[in-house]
């Protein structure tokens, strides 16, 4: 059985999560940072979502070319490890350096065990399978340490990047889905996502 959640940021202006939540809404991922760069509505969407029984999760959004240490510092601005559910590394920003970069492979790793290290929980990696497959790698394995949270627009069964066999999260619906105000958003589109019924309960 699969449970559904939004993805937001400040793209989607002021959430109502009251109102998610009476639409059904189960677990929300909310956007900490870009980059260096933090969320402008971060205080007051977060809040608006601690007020609702909707289990809260925070994304952050890294770019391999630059610094890792001021991006996790910037992630963790702030806040605490508690009472977020789950935390999604965003690993979709192309380079230059090629897919199985040790350059790149090393930076991910580093943001990966940073945030594992900090939240108690190892993180989701968000991705899909071009971005992944061309820029970060095509070797097998990742699934066992890593829950995967993809982004595939099609119907039926999501393309699954190389290293994993099932997904944790699927986002299927997002850009010109005109769900913004359904789900409380005062954007015209909002992020939709799938989970794994045992996401929710998973520690």
């Amino acid at each position: 059985m699969a449970v559904y959640g939004i993805d937001s940021s400040s793209n989607n202006g002021l959430i109502d999560y009251a109102l998610a939540e009476s639409r059904g809404v189960e677990f929300a991922v909310y956007r900490k940072n870009l980059c260096l760069w933090q969320d402008r509505l971060f205080k007051q969407n977060t809040d608006s979502l601690l007020a609702t029984s909707i289990k809260p999760c925070l994304y952050t959004v890294w770019d391999p070319k630059l610094p890792m240490e001021p991006q996790f510092q910037a992630f963790i601005q702030g806040i605490e490890p508690e009472p977020w559910h789950r935390i999604a590394l965003d690993v979709e920003r192309p380079h230059g350096w090629g897919v199985n970069s040790p350059r790149v492979m090393n930076a991910l790793m580093y943001m990966l065990h940073s945030i594992a290290g900090w939240h108690g929980k190892r993180p989701l990696i968000y991705t899909n399978r071009y971005y992944w497959n061309r820029y970060y790698s095509n070797k097998p394995g990742w699934g066992k340490d890593w829950g995967l949270w993809v982004a595939n627009f099609q119907s039926g069964v999501p393309a699954i990047p190389v290293g994993w066999t099932d997904y944790t999260i699927w986002q299927f619906s997002a850009d010109g889905n005109r769900l913004g105000p359904f789900y409380g958003a005062q954007s015209a589109a909002c992020d939709v996502n799938i989970a794994r019924e045992q996401f929710l309960a998973q520690g």
